[in-house]
């Protein structure tokens, strides 16, 4: 009986730890509608990893680049990843990792030089 207490009592340990480190994601999401030539999220602020994933409709004429970016705190933005998605298709991009926590942001641009008709999302999450 003493095991099983035992047990249960650093199951709830693991438990109450463990659930700040989920309750501090967070997410946006992007859209690109069709009548814009790109699109740019605000900011996540004050994290070290993220990761994006790209939705092009079936309705778009073209593909359609997803990009990721961080700034580290004082500094602009850095492209950390770009994904290139066609119409009717969605892609996962890995996850970035940073040492020092930073701000996030993610981008649509329709492939080619001011070119509209595409309808996108891109889903930012930073932890």
């Amino acid at each position: 009986m003493k095991r099983v207490a035992s047990f249960a009592v650093a199951l709830s340990l693991i438990v109450v730890f463990a659930a700040p480190t989920f309750a501090q994601a967070a997410s946006l999401r992007l859209i690109l509608e069709a009548n814009q030539t790109s699109a740019w999220s605000g900011a996540l602020g004050n994290y070290k990893n993220a990761n994006q994933k790209v939705f092009n409709a079936t309705s778009s004429a073209r593909d359609v680049y997803g990009t990721l970016q961080y700034a580290a705190p004082g500094g602009g933005w850095v492209t950390q990843q770009k994904l290139t998605v066609h119409p009717s298709n969605t892609a996962q991009g890995t996850t970035v990792l940073q040492t020092t926590a930073g701000d996030w942001r993610v981008g649509l641009d329709p492939v080619g030089f001011l070119t509209k008709d595409v309808y996108a999302t891109n889903t930012l999450t930073a932890w």
